[in-house]
C-alpha cells in the first residue's frame, strides 16, 4: 500500500501500479522547511558581503559594508536656509565652496554628500557658521587656510574630468542645493531632478573650478546653466 506523503511529487512517467515500483521516475522535492541543503543559496554571503554580481537590483551601501558612506538622501524639500553651493573646485588640493544669501546661518549638523571616486558625506560641526552675503571654503584634510574648514579626510572628486557630484542638506535633511559635473549623472538624490553639467572645452582643474553664475535652480528641480567654468579663486598655497 503507497504511503501519503506531505510533499510535491511530479511524475515523470504514468505508474502502471505502486508508488515508484521501477514503473516511473518520481523526483520528491518536498516541501521547502524538509528540503535542507536544497534550499537556493541565498544573494548574501554574509553580513556587509552582498553577492556583487546579483542583478535583483542597485545594492544598496548598507550592504556594501561600513566603510562606504550612506547614499544621497531623498530630495526633501522645504529648507529656509539661503546658504548654496557657490564653487567646486577637482584640482590640488580638492575643495568647494558655499555662499549665504541670508542672515548669518549656523551651519552646525549642515552635510554635504560629495561623490566622486567614491562617496563621502562630510557633516558640519556645531558652531561652523557664515556670515551674510559671505562665502566659507571647505576643504580636503588641512589644506585650506584660516578660517577655512578642514574636514581632515580626502574630498573624493576625480582629478581627470570624470563625473563628480555634491549635494547640500541642512539639520532636518531638507536638499539645499545640488550640482552634478562630468560625463553622467552620479547619486543624484532620489526625486531630484537636474541637467549635467559637462566639463567645458580645455578645462584646466589646476587653474580653473566651476562657479555659480546664476540662481535659477530650487529643490527639487536644478538647473546646470546656474554654473560655468572661471579662474580658480583659491589657487594651492604649495606648488
Amino acid at each position: 500500500m503507497c504511503r501519503s506523503r506531505n510533499s510535491i511529487t511530479i511524475i515523470v512517467a504514468a505508474l502502471l501500479s505502486g508508488c515508484g515500483n521501477g514503473s516511473g521516475v518520481v523526483a520528491d522535492v518536498g516541501p521547502p522547511s524538509e528540503r535542507g541543503a536544497d534550499l537556493p543559496v541565498q544573494d548574501d554571503v554574509g553580513p556587509g558581503r552582498p553577492d556583487l554580481s546579483d542583478d535583483d537590483g542597485p545594492i544598496s551601501p548598507r550592504d556594501i559594508g561600513a566603510d562606504l558612506e550612506a547614499a544621497p538622501l531623498p530630495a526633501k524639500c522645504g529648507g529656509t536656509a539661503k546658504v548654496v553651493l557657490q564653487e567646486i573646485a577637482t584640482g590640488q588640493p580638492d575643495y568647494l565652496s558655499l555662499k549665504n544669501n541670508g542672515p548669518a546661518a549656523d551651519l552646525g549638523g549642515f552635510s554635504l554628500s560629495m561623490m566622486g571616486i567614491n562617496p563621502v558625506t562630510y557633516t558640519f560641526q556645531a558652531g561652523t557658521t557664515v556670515a551674510a552675503s559671505q562665502v566659507l571654503y571647505v576643504f580636503e584634510y588641512s589644506d585650506g587656510q584660516p578660517g577655512d574648514v578642514q574636514t581632515g579626510d580626502n574630498i573624493p572628486f576625480y582629478d581627470n574630468l570624470e563625473s563628480n557630484s555634491v549635494a547640500l542638506y541642512d539639520t532636518a535633511g531638507n536638499l539645499l542645493d545640488f550640482v552634478a559635473i562630468g560625463k553622467q549623472l552620479v547619486a543624484v538624490p532620489a526625486g531630484a531632478q537636474t541637467t549635467l553639467l559637462p566639463w567645458p572645452t580645455a578645462y584646466d582643474p589646476n587653474k580653473q573650478s566651476i562657479q555659480r553664475v546664476g540662481d535659477t535652480g530650487k529643490c527639487p528641480s536644478f538647473n546646470a546653466a546656474d554654473w560655468a567654468a572661471k579662474p580658480i579663486t583659491r589657487p594651492p598655497t604649495t606648488p
